[in-house]
């Protein structure tokens, strides 16, 4: 199958002329994601980089814990329905797995599991950015944040989160007290004048000894320290 029919090299052209103090700040990423992709399509045996060859500006990863507890996804899905619904009338392409592959639907999907894994290790490896609901231990969330390790990574938890999570480069976890504050913050962070002048990528700040998510010029640990997750 011919990679030019699928991903759209404009795309491509248009990240790399994303400048931020004269540095083009998507170029690493791209190389470094695109090796993984490779690396994953030999383990998968199938065509990602047709799909997934960088990414795609404006594309938000919503991830959520749906199979072992299937109260906590009927209980928090509203929510989660707000959130994307927040984030579509901002201007981003949401996909979320909760409204595609749920496992406690009603009308169950006919995806064989590896189908699942495919499916959704495309979907992570297409986003700008992952957003992950971290208040329950998932073992297929802890997959997609590995996965998304060249991506920025915001996750939002009232619960305890294992510092592994916490600890990895270019990944914020909010505490919050209620649904109206973490709506309010997460508005914060994703509203932008847009990807050009207020791209998400990991940089290096002189306050922090990791990488840190940067929307433009400004570094997000600093702006949101109040209400990060104690490290």
């Amino acid at each position: 199958m011919c990679v030019e029919k699928h991903y759209r090299y404009s795309t491509l052209k248009s990240i790399y002329g994303v400048v931020i103090k004269g540095q083009r700040i998507w170029k690493e990423r791209v190389e470094n994601q695109t090796y993984l992709i490779h690396l994953l399509e030999k383990l998968f045996g199938a065509e990602i980089t047709n799909k997934a060859f960088s990414f795609y500006p404006k594309r938000i990863y919503f991830s959520t814990p749906l199979t072992a507890e299937p109260q906590y996804t009927k209980k928090a899905k509203p929510l989660w329905q707000k959130i994307k619904k927040m984030l579509v009338e901002l201007g981003y392409q949401v996909y979320a797995p909760f409204d595609k592959t749920d496992p406690h639907a009603k009308i169950p999907d006919s995806l064989t599991s590896f189908e699942i894994a495919e499916l959704d290790h495309v979907q992570v490896l297409t986003a700008e950015v992952a957003l992950m609901d971290l208040n329950l231990p998932s073992h297929g969330v802890g997959q997609e944040i590995e996965l998304a390790i060249f991506l920025p990574v915001f996750g939002f938890a009232k619960a305890r989160v294992s510092r592994m999570v916490k600890g990895t480069p270019g990944t914020m976890v909010f505490t919050y007290k209620n649904e109206k504050q973490l709506l309010q913050i997460l508005r914060l962070i994703f509203r932008r004048k847009s990807y050009r002048k207020e791209p998400f990528y990991l940089g290096k700040c002189r306050k922090h000894k990791t990488y840190t998510i940067f929307k433009g010029k400004n570094c997000l640990f600093c702006r949101f320290q109040k209400y990060l997750h104690p490290i």
